[in-house]
């Protein structure tokens, strides 16, 4: 995102992402150290403000949320954070107008489920004035890095297949991929692990996600799209797959 905030001619930035991959955290944290201030709209919490992105003037956006938050938003210092933009499709069409006509404001909104929301999109897509990045889970290095320590990590970086390793660190990569497929790659379920070593809260952890998300299929799609949607979550996010290769060790 450092290449994208310093980038001519960039583009407001869309972060997709499956729920608690760590998005709203990414550019919260990333923001406080790159502009003086973040504003953030959680737009599924704060309803109360979809009737401001109803218009296509994004400079009144802007006052009007100065206004309701006490400070003014300077392009160049403010990071405008639209999170959860998928429960309020104008705001997504109203993307376009801040490339447009602002520019030199540094835009980011991130939303989950947006492949589904954007299927039922009843708005004109702003095409060619968006950028898309995909947020995943953790990948096996940052699990590694997060449970294990960056020596591993390093190691990891500077094997080759000319070089095998002994049978004790062999094995030691052996246990730590057997774990990876049982804990998955969810910042909450690799903190838990990382913290208490505790398989059954990190299932804990699995299945409410996985029922967090569910609840939420009535939200985007149709309901006849919804068993659909149900599989490719169980795909994409949480259990099976690392339950499936895990019984193969």
């Amino acid at each position: 995102m450092s290449e994208w905030r310093n980038r001519p001619g960039r583009k407001p930035l869309v972060l997709q992402g499956a729920r608690q991959v760590g998005k709203t955290y990414l550019v919260e944290h990333w923001g406080a150290e790159q502009f003086e201030w973040v504003l953030t709209v959680d737009l599924e919490r704060e309803r109360d403000l979809h009737s401001l992105f109803s218009q296509s003037d994004p400079q009144r956006v802007l006052t009007e949320l100065g206004v309701l938050r006490g400070r003014n938003v300077t392009p160049g210092k403010t990071l405008f954070f639209l999170d959860e933009i998928q429960a309020c499709p104008p705001a997504l069409a109203l993307l376009r107008y801040f490339h447009e006509r602002l520019p030199e404001l540094h835009v980011i909104a991130a939303g989950s489920l947006l492949d589904f929301a954007l299927r039922e999109f009843e708005y004109s897509m702003p095409v060619g004035r968006l950028e898309f990045l995909r947020l995943h889970p953790m990948s096996f290095e940052e699990f590694l890095a997060a449970t294990e320590g960056e020596a591993l990590v390093d190691y990891l970086k500077t094997w080759q297949l000319s070089r095998p390793a002994s049978e004790a660190v062999a094995r030691r990569f052996s246990e730590a991929v057997r774990r990876y497929f049982f804990v998955g790659g969810m910042p909450e379920a690799v903190g838990a692990y990382a913290a208490r070593k505790d398989l059954l809260e990190v299932q804990r952890i699995q299945t409410a996600l996985g029922e967090t998300m569910q609840s939420d299929f009535g939200k985007y799609g149709p309901r006849r799209l919804h068993g659909l949607m149900r599989q490719e979550a169980v795909d994409r996010v949480v259990t099976v797959p690392y339950r499936r290769y895990a019984v193969r060790l």
